[in-house]
């Protein structure tokens, strides 16, 4: 059997891998079998900084409209974005890209993905945004407000 382990929370996912190890085990000497347990742990959580999510939030609102930036989104994706928001605060985000009246409304990975290439000007203004803002508001360098995290 293959399957995939994703948490928000590192000692939940330690659990878990230990009870899978455990029925693995058990399940196998009860039917006079064999098995091996291999896990992978792959990419951690993606956990934004709450201060860099509101900041985020806040140049996006007025960017593209409060009502468009849905904010305290949960997805279970593995990003590399997670190594990078274990060592510097930061906010992963994403800019919609679908438009339903173009048909364009399938999800990445999907073979019939498209993206609505009106979103890409979006996404470079929010970013060009962020970056103005971020500078403005703090001059030190990324990570070092309050000290290195």
């Amino acid at each position: 059997m293959v399957g995939t382990i994703r948490t928000f929370d590192a000692a939940l996912r330690d659990s878990l891998v230990r009870r899978l190890r455990e029925i693995a085990e058990t399940t196998c000497a009860a039917l006079g079998a064999g098995g091996e347990f291999r896990f992978f742990p792959g990419y951690p959580a993606t956990i934004n900084d709450g201060e860099m999510a509101a900041f985020v939030t806040e140049v996006a609102a007025d960017a593209v409209g409060r009502d468009n930036v849905v904010r305290d989104l949960v997805m279970m994706g593995a990003e590399d974005m997670s190594y990078f928001l274990r060592e510097r605060p930061g906010c992963f985000f994403l800019v919609g890209a679908g438009n339903q009246s173009r048909g364009i409304v399938h999800p990445h990975h999907s073979p019939h993905f498209d993206i609505d290439e009106d979103a890409l000007a979006i996404g470079c203004e929010l970013l060009l945004r962020i970056a103005e803002r971020y500078f403005a508001r703090f001059p030190s360098p990324p990570g070092r407000r309050g000290g290195a995290r």
